[in-house]
């Protein structure tokens, strides 16, 4: 709708944008044209965001060690973002922002942490297009945090870049490898375009 909307306008000079959901704009308002064709044709930049949520720091600790290996990788811009302490709104930002998407949770209660599930449950209603998914994750007693999140992908139509990673407890060298491997996979497909 964007798109069609700016192509009937594209013949006028446009000096004030005053929509009806943000800030009026009376310097520049080419700026934010271009912004919002950029935005409605779901461009992306490339980089990664880590969303993550952990209650015991485990599930943390791979997010940053996958933010190590993205670097090592190549990848300038990366968002390591803890959904406990950020609001999704931020994070969204992000994910709307760059190209690759990492989402780790624990199990709570035999399903996603609360937070992420907000943050995925947002994302959905926002129909995120041209996105690349990863998924790992960390579990007790039983599972099922790591596969809401995939059944959430799978929904969605998004595309994963490989098999997720789900570690009981805590990560060891065997996990770190797959770690690796789904960072390697992600800068691949992120430096794509």
């Amino acid at each position: 709708m964007v798109q069609r909307a700016m192509k009937k306008l594209s013949g006028l000079d446009i000096k004030i944008i005053a929509s009806t959901h943000g800030p009026v704009w009376r310097k520049n308002p080419e700026r934010i044209i271009t912004l919002y064709d950029k935005w409605s044709k779901y461009e992306t930049e490339e980089g990664v965001v880590i969303a993550y949520g952990s209650m015991y720091g485990n599930t943390e600790k791979m997010a940053d060690f996958i933010a190590r290996c993205l670097a090592d990788e190549g990848i300038k811009n990366i968002r390591v973002m803890n959904s406990s302490e950020v609001h999704e709104s931020f994070i969204i930002n992000e994910i709307w922002r760059f190209k690759g998407v990492l989402f780790g949770t624990n199990t709570y209660n035999n399903g996603i942490f609360p937070r992420m599930e907000n943050l995925l449950i947002n994302l959905e209603h926002k129909g995120i297009k041209n996105r690349v998914f990863g998924v790992f994750g960390t579990y007790g007693w039983s599972g099922g945090g790591v596969k809401g999140i995939v059944e959430y992908i799978n929904k969605n139509k998004w595309e994963m870049v490989c098999d997720p990673v789900e570690v009981q407890f805590s990560a060891h060298e065997e996990h770190y490898e797959k770690l690796r491997h789904l960072a390697k996979k992600m800068a691949k497909r992120v430096k794509e375009n």
